[in-house]
């Protein structure tokens, strides 16, 4: 179902799903059924959600990005351009992650080795609620970066990040505690 005041730019193709009032769905974006947008969202050009997506409200999702299905992102969300969100990630609210972003969800790489490894079963990131992450930044499968937590731009995250802190590096380290004036609190 699509709410009437949903705009759909050219060339899109959406199948059967859910979109909330006053979303903005740019030129060439692919959404795949069962995915679900809420309102006041916009999707930039380009964008691909494969199966049940959910995206919550007033989010902005930059162009090119995509989301491999079975994926949460919290309201008031920035994923900047040409971010690969994996299948199963979950994003918290009010969270920015910035352009070229990549996670992983699977530790053994299991491609074509199903006879002998089993069923592939997501074991992806999480990204807690006011992070912010910085551009070109990679997450490794099952990673959890904490609240309010600041990851510099270029890093590879390879462990949790506690909630709070500042990490950068490859691998990422600690370095800092994100300031009191910068956290953000229901």
């Amino acid at each position: 179902m699509i709410h009437p005041t949903v705009v759909v730019e050219e060339f899109s193709v959406i199948r059967n799903c859910s979109i909330g009032p006053d979303v903005h769905i740019s030129s060439c974006v692919r959404i795949e059924q069962h995915c679900h947008i809420r309102c006041k969202t916009f999707i930039g050009h380009g964008v691909v959600m494969r199966p049940y997506t959910y995206i919550s409200e007033r989010c902005k999702i930059g162009h090119y990005t995509v989301f491999e299905g079975r994926c949460a992102v919290g309201s008031d969300t920035i994923i900047q351009a040409q971010s690969n969100i994996t299948r199963g990630a979950v994003i918290g609210r009010k969270v920015f992650i910035g352009m070229m972003f990549c996670g992983g969800n699977d530790n053994v790489i299991l491609h074509q080795r199903w006879d002998t490894l089993g069923e592939f079963v997501p074991h992806a990131y999480r990204v807690e609620n006011f992070a912010r992450i910085g551009f070109r930044v990679d997450v490794l499968p099952g990673v959890v970066i904490g609240e309010n937590s600041f990851v510099a731009a270029g890093s590879l995250v390879t462990k949790d990040v506690p909630e709070n802190a500042r990490v950068k590096g490859r691998p990422a380290k600690i370095y800092g505690e994100v300031p009191v004036e910068e956290r953000l609190c229901e």
